[in-house]
């Protein structure tokens, strides 16, 4: 049989406390004085200043603790009081990028305020060269100088396959373009009735009779002399090409350089830290090596 439980009733206003407001000497939260601590975090406060007052590089604070429990607001009630005792405003701490060893940020010194300027007129910079640039590389005065280099490319080029040309004919043979795949190569033919014959066809004729085998084996070997020429010439040209490409990557390093340099001129003037114009010198010197990024803006 199960036991009777008996109890007292409990009306539901007495569930919860409730404060008596008339027994608070005051009329509203106005007339409060606004705590000047920080409750409960007597010793976190105290290894906080502690680390504060090490003015010194290499050391470090940093603040812990659950999720929405004041962590930012602590550290900045922490700050503006030691700021004030100190009698002036800390310097804005920017790290940039450090370009010649990226695992190891740079720390620009900026006075109070500038940080976010500093930041604001560097993306600024970096979306000017974003437009400027690509126009730069489709402007008449880029194309007239690329044109100027490649116009000598094909000068050069032109120059050793005539040069050949004469001296295979010379010795009876003529160059001729055969497909390769997808690919077009020179060939050296031996001329036959004036006519340019594959070496196994004068081989077939000779065979029939149709051509002086000691004329066929005099063929065969000058043929293996001028293929091992245009080997050589053909290494030229693929160097020349090389010269070439390399001469094309200069020159847009230059004009970058010299257009980007003109553009980071008025951010120079603004700060006048060497700090800055290092940091201006190794992005710009990054840039120059990554000049690929600019032609994806333009597209």
């Amino acid at each position: 049989m199960p036991r009777k439980i008996s109890g007292k009733e409990l009306p539901i206003d007495k569930l919860r406390w409730r404060l008596d407001a008339a027994t608070l000497p005051l009329e509203t939260t106005e007339d409060l004085e606004p705590l000047k601590e920080i409750i409960g975090q007597e010793r976190g406060v105290e290894a906080f200043q502690f680390g504060m007052g090490m003015d010194k590089p290499g050391y470090n604070v940093f603040v812990t603790g659950i999720a929405g429990t004041g962590r930012l607001a602590t550290v900045r009630v922490l700050l503006q009081a030691m700021s004030k005792k100190q009698g002036k405003v800390p310097d804005d701490l920017c790290y940039v990028n450090n370009f010649k060893t990226p695992e190891a940020p740079i720390l620009l010194r900026l006075r109070a305020g500038m940080g976010t300027k500093f930041r604001k007129d560097v993306r600024d910079f970096v979306d000017t060269l974003k437009r400027e640039v690509p126009q730069l590389f489709e402007s008449q005065e880029y194309l007239n100088r690329k044109k100027e280099v490649m116009v000598e490319y094909e000068k050069k080029g032109k120059s050793f396959f005539k040069d050949l040309d004469n001296k295979v004919r010379e010795q009876g043979f003529a160059l001729v373009d055969i497909q390769v795949g997808q690919v077009k190569r020179p060939e050296v033919m031996p001329l036959v009735d004036g006519n340019p014959v594959h070496i196994d066809q004068v081989e077939a004729m000779v065979e029939k009779g149709r051509f002086p085998k000691e004329d066929f084996e005099a063929l065969k070997e000058k043929q293996v002399g001028l293929r091992e020429e245009i080997d050589q010439i053909f290494l030229e040209l693929r160097g020349l090409q090389k010269e070439v490409q390399e001469t094309i990557e200069k020159m847009d390093k230059l004009m970058f350089m010299k257009m980007a340099t003109e553009i980071a001129a008025p951010l120079k003037e603004k700060y006048k830290k060497k700090e800055i114009d290092k940091y201006l010198a190794d992005m710009l010197e990054d840039m120059t090596e990554n000049l690929q990024i600019f032609a994806s803006q333009a597209q």
